[in-house]
C-alpha cells in the first residue's frame, strides 16, 4: 500500500462533518462567552492521505482565516528574494496555502492538527497548537 494517497470528495465531506463537532467540543466552554470565538467555518484546512500501520488516515492541518489574511497582506508588500525564500513564486499571493504546508509554532486555538479515520468516520486525534486538546 502507498504511504500517501488522495482522499476522495466523499471522504473529505464526511471528515468535515466529524471535524465540525470536534472543533466545537475542543473550543469548549471557555470560549462560549467570548465574542471572538473562532468558528469552524473560519478555519482553512489542508489534507493529506497517509498510511499508518496499514491504516488509511487523513491528516488535517487547520489554520484560522486571520493567518491567511495577515500572510496575504505581508506578501502584497515589497520584499527581497531572501525574505520570500520560503514562498515559491506561485505561492506569493492569497492562495499561498494551496502550494505549501502552513507551519506555525504556537498560536493556540487558531491552529490545529487532527487525524481522521475514514473507516470509522471519526476524528481519532486532535490538538490545538501550543498544548494538547
Amino acid at each position: 500500500m502507498e504511504p500517501l494517497w488522495e482522499p476522495s470528495n466523499i471522504e473529505i465531506s464526511e471528515l468535515e462533518a466529524a471535524l465540525a463537532v470536534t472543533v466545537n467540543e475542543k473550543l469548549g466552554d471557555e470560549w462560549q462567552a467570548r465574542r471572538n470565538r473562532p468558528l469552524v467555518r473560519d478555519y482553512f484546512r489542508q489534507y493529506a492521505g497517509i498510511t499508518l500501520q496499514g491504516n488509511k488516515l487523513i491528516f488535517i492541518n487547520g489554520f484560522h482565516r486571520s493567518h491567511v489574511e495577515q500572510t496575504a497582506r505581508w506578501l502584497a508588500e515589497p520584499h527581497t528574494e531572501n525574505e520570500l525564500r520560503y514562498f515559491p513564486p506561485e505561492a506569493r499571493n492569497e492562495a499561498f496555502w494551496r502550494f505549501m504546508r502552513v507551519v506555525v509554532a504556537d498560536g493556540g486555538e487558531y491552529f490545529f492538527q487532527a487525524i481522521y479515520d475514514p473507516k470509522s468516520k471519526r476524528i481519532v486525534g486532535f490538538t490545538f497548537n501550543g498544548y494538547g486538546g
